[in-house]
């Protein structure tokens, strides 16, 4: 399975914005985008919640 941007921990869902941003490159982007080289998963709170 292919990385998305949105699935990121660099990632930011914007409402004031038409494109997403991306905090590593700080520029704007889609959340199906191809993940790059920045690309970081996210922690999911579940796993969290198992690891406390």
């Amino acid at each position: 399975m292919m990385n998305r941007c949105g699935q990121c921990r660099h990632f930011t869902r914007t409402k004031d914005h038409m494109k997403d941003l991306c905090d590593a490159w700080e520029l704007p982007t889609h959340a199906n985008r191809a993940g790059c080289q920045f690309f970081t998963l996210k922690t999911r709170q579940r796993n969290k919640a198992e690891s406390s």
